[in-house]
Order: C-alpha cells, then sequence, then structure tokens
C-alpha cells in the first residue's frame, strides 16, 4: 500500500513540475504575439530586441500554485470518481493533438537548429523580434535547459544531427527502464476505476484496460520517437521547452503545449482519487467508511506534499527516477513476482511462471539500488545536470 500511495503521489507531483516549467512558457509566448515592431531591411536585427518586466505569471511557482488551488483542489474535493471520466476524455483528446502536432513539427525543424528569423519580411512588414535568451522563463524554470541552449545554439557542430537506435552501453540505461515502468503503471488506478463501473465484470475491464493501455502506449510511443528524431543527440528530458528555441511564437508549439497541460492539469485529480484512498486505507485499514473529515485531510495533506515537493525538486528526471526506481520496480517486478511465487508454491503446475516470477524479481532487485545511486550520483556528487 505504502509503494501504491508513493507511486501516485509521484505521479502527481510529475504532472505539476510539467505545469510549472510549461505554463510560463505558454502564457510568454501568447503575450510576445502582440510584440512586434516595425524595421527597416537594412538595419542591424541585433540591436533589435523586445525585453519584458519579469511578471509574477513567468514564475514557475507563482503559476502551478494557481493551478493547484484553483483547479486542482476543487475536483480532488470530489466524492467520486465518475465525473473525471469527462475531463479524463477531454485529456486524452488533447494527446491526440498533441501526437499529431510533433509528427507535424518534425517535417517543420531542421538540423542544425536555427534561432528564430529576425526579419522575414521587407522594410514594409511587421515583424515580431525579441531577445529569446533574456525573456525566455524556461531557463529559470526547468534545470539542464542552459545546457541544451549551448549545445544548439552550435550550428557548426553537425555532431549533434546524429541519431543512433542504441545509445553507448552504460549503467543509465537502467535507469531509463525504471522511467519507462512508471510511465506504465496502473496498479493504483485499476480498482477504482472498477468500482465505479456500472455492472463490473472481468470482461469490461480487460476491454478498458487493452482500450486505454493500448492507446497511451501508441502516444507515448509516437511523441518519444518524433521528439527524438526531431532533436537527435541534443533531446531534453522535458523536450515540449526545446521547441522554444526554434519559433517560440509558433502557433503548433503554442497549441502542443496547450493540449499537454490540459493533459497533465486534468489528470492530476484522476491520481489523487486512488493515492487519497490509498493514504487512507494505511490509516484507517481497508473497512473504513467515508468522513468528509478524513476524505479532505487526506487531500489537504498529499496536496500540500505535491506542493513542497515540486517547489524544491530541480528538474522533472529526478521525479521519475527516484519514484520510477522505488515504486515501479517494486510495483511491476518484484511484488507481484514474489505474491505468485508464495501462492503457487505448492502448485508443481506454475513452475515454469515462477521462473519467470523470479527473473522478474531479480531485475527488481538489481533495479531498485542501481537507479537510485546513479541519481543520487547524479544529483550530489556530479557537476553535470540531469
Amino acid at each position: 500500500m505504502v509503494m501504491l500511495w508513493l507511486h501516485t503521489f509521484a505521479a502527481q507531483c510529475s504532472y505539476m513540475k510539467i505545469v510549472k516549467n510549461q505554463l510560463p512558457e505558454v502564457l510568454t509566448s501568447i503575450a510576445r504575439l502582440g510584440d512586434c515592431v516595425k524595421l527597416d531591411q537594412k538595419e542591424n536585427l541585433d540591436a533589435v530586441m523586445v525585453t519584458e518586466n519579469q511578471v509574477w505569471w513567468t514564475d514557475g511557482n507563482n503559476i502551478f500554485t494557481l493551478v493547484l488551488l484553483s483547479i486542482v483542489l476543487p475536483l480532488c474535493t470530489l466524492k467520486k470518481i465518475d465525473f473525471l471520466g469527462y475531463t479524463s476524455g477531454l485529456a486524452m483528446a488533447c494527446m491526440v493533438v498533441f501526437s499529431v502536432v510533433i509528427i507535424y513539427l518534425y517535417y517543420q525543424i531542421d538540423c542544425p537548429f536555427k534561432a528564430p528569423e529576425m526579419l522575414t519580411q521587407f522594410e514594409t512588414s511587421m515583424v515580431c523580434a525579441f531577445d529569446h535568451h533574456n525573456i525566455s522563463s524556461a531557463e529559470s524554470n526547468s534545470k539542464g535547459y542552459s545546457d541544451f541552449i549551448t549545445k544548439v545554439s552550435n550550428e557548426s557542430d553537425l555532431s549533434i544531427c546524429e541519431t543512433a537506435a542504441f545509445g553507448s552501453p552504460n549503467l543509465q540505461f537502467l535507469s531509463s527502464i525504471c522511467v519507462l515502468l512508471f510511465a506504465f503503471q496502473c496498479h493504483a488506478s485499476m480498482l477504482p476505476i472498477y468500482s465505479e463501473l456500472k455492472g463490473g465484470n472481468r470482461k469490461l475491464m480487460l476491454r478498458v484496460g487493452y482500450i486505454s493501455i493500448g492507446s497511451v502506449f501508441a502516444m507515448y510511443f509516437i511523441t518519444g520517437l518524433f521528439g527524438y528524431l526531431t532533436w537527435r543527440t541534443t533531446t531534453m528530458g522535458d523536450v515540449l521547452l526545446a521547441y522554444t528555441h526554434t519559433n517560440p511564437k509558433s502557433y503548433a508549439v503554442i497549441l502542443v503545449r496547450i493540449c499537454s497541460l490540459i493533459c497533465v492539469i486534468l489528470s492530476a485529480p484522476l491520481l489523487h482519487f486512488p493515492c487519497r484512498k490509498t493514504l487512507l486505507t494505511i490509516i484507517q485499514g481497508p473497512n473504513f467508511s467515508f468522513s468528509w473529515f478524513w476524505h479532505l485531510g487526506a487531500m489537504a495533506f498529499n496536496l500540500v506534499l505535491v506542493f513542497i515537493c515540486v517547489s524544491y525538486v530541480e528538474s522533472l528526471s529526478q521525479i521519475f527516477t527516484y519514484a520510477g526506481a522505488l515504486t515501479a520496480s517494486s510495483l511491476i517486478c518484484l511484488l507481484p513476482s514474489l505474491m505468485f511465487i508464495f501462492l503457487t508454491k505448492d502448485k508443481p503446475e506454475f513452475d515454469n511462471r515462477r521462473r519467470t516470477c523470479y527473473f522478474l524479481a531479480l531485475l527488481g532487485l538489481i533495479f531498485i539500488p542501481v537507479a537510485l545511486g546513479l541519481q543520487i550520483n547524479t544529483d550530489f556528487f556530479s557537476n553535470s545536470s540531469s
């Protein structure tokens, strides 16, 4: 139960971290759409910049706190999960648009990557110009963005345009596996969803599982593949921030960011439901009766912890790696395998499956210390950013 709570809690933190990183950039990009000046074609374009004062909505902490209090918290107060089906459907529709736009941007961005063009019309044209590095809030809200800018700004370095099916073998690969496992954990949400199904049965639940996990896998695969093929060796963990470099005023970039934000904001309350239920089960036992006091108290406790975590965690990869190493390895590899071995220890017909479970349990035992060790080394003993 502790691992289930930790998984759903970490997932909420990752969603709010995405809001903290992305929403200020979206608002800044929308604000830039009106920042146009009339230029002479022969002017020195490097001297033409549109600067803006640092305002409250460009600070990631301010904006994610506002979202947490105004959208996530009211949806988390609901007694039943059925209403969140509508918000979840809207979120999935946004992710379909998200995937299509990522494919479109792959064909629009060439390598080596170029910074935004400052002049594309004649001297009588209206040109939107700005100093990208001065007004971008991505650098202050996301660790690693400065390193990304350094890499892509060197247009003479053609090595950044290379792609490889597999990178150089190293232990960091194990951390990536934990992140992938973390992305496909649905244990915590299955039982609450099943309890809300009208006339729920195993066949209906399997259909829900096949459709949801299959569609999510397709969108993850498309986004990951075309995101990597776009940015090649410079691909960063929070890949959407990379699109700020080439054309932050692009309607396609703004659209894909808005879609991703709608998805994560509306998905956070859906994850909070099993998170709260698991916490109450740990405190009161499995047969607890509903109480508004405990319902709202557990909600407040979880959201305060989410706020603290997102405020102080430097990068999204930290949440994914720590949570993936602990919860994904445990909930997918270790604990289910040990449970199956225990339940079938006196049944010889399950010998082959038990061997598979022993192998998975061993993998889980390897993933946990290695992934945690690598991330701890990166955070506290290495000078390189995540």
